[in-house]
């Protein structure tokens, strides 16, 4: 029962291994009305079959499926064989074809940032980074595995606002190292009592993924104004 669960889950991964033809042959579709669903186990595989597909109606990545290639997949898994795309490249795979559409935001972000960059108050670093000073601070700066507590107010490049700790009231509290690389970078260049407006590539923010089902779509360049309020080590209490 193991393996035969297993074989379920392989092929389940294995369904972006090729893309292009969604379509399935009348051929293949008549095939239901002759599957001999007397036993147990026919009508228990019949059930996952129709379940693991309905799955992938619901995440809405059925458009990807191609059937011949999903059954081959399948096939190999179930008999053993080496598989010749690996779960890795076909999740890599699926994330390339899901940001395909967005890839009209780092055009867009990239011209911006271009131009952003041109003014005289705007430092602009190697990694893309860009910053400017709307105070300079005079505390220390923070270390890469300190703590930091600072309040943020966080837009789209069209002046949308996704996320502030200022609305809510309440100041993050968070790790150096686990925020996203444009923050990690930016927060220890800054002293205590320092705001800053940094302007991060998608590369520096969420990258290809966005934030999913949330506000920021993929390949988006953001912009902060964050105040940097206190630093610790982790487990001090602020």
């Amino acid at each position: 029962m193991r393996k035969f669960v297993s074989v379920f889950a392989a092929s389940f991964y294995l369904f972006v291994s090729c893309g292009g033809n969604n379509a399935v042959s009348d051929a293949d579709a008549s095939k239901d009305s002759e599957v001999n669903l007397d036993s147990a186990n026919s009508k228990i595989s019949y059930a996952l079959g129709a379940q693991q597909i309905e799955g992938l109606i619901q995440q809405q990545l059925i458009e990807y499926l191609d059937f011949e290639a999903y059954v081959a997949g399948f096939e190999a898994a179930f008999k053993g064989d080496s598989l010749k795309v690996s779960f890795e490249e076909a999740f890599a795979l699926l994330q390339q074809e899901k940001s395909k559409p967005f890839l009209k935001n780092k055009e867009l972000g990239d011209q911006f940032l271009a131009e952003n960059g041109q003014r005289e108050e705007v430092t602009t670093l190697p990694s893309g980074l860009q910053y400017e000073v709307i105070t300079a601070g005079t505390g220390p700066k923070p270390g890469l595995n300190d703590q930091f507590v600072a309040h943020y107010t966080g837009s789209l490049i069209d002046g949308t606002v996704f996320d502030s700790s200022v609305e809510r009231g309440e100041p993050l509290t968070y790790m150096v190292n686990q925020v996203v690389p444009g923050w990690t970078e930016a927060l220890q260049l800054m002293s205590v009592g320092s705001k800053w407006k940094i302007y991060l590539p998608s590369e520096l923010a969420y990258g290809e993924t966005g934030t999913p089902g949330g506000p920021i779509e993929p390949y988006s360049a953001l912009i902060f104004e964050m105040e940097l309020l206190d630093i610790g080590k982790p487990g001090e209490s602020q």
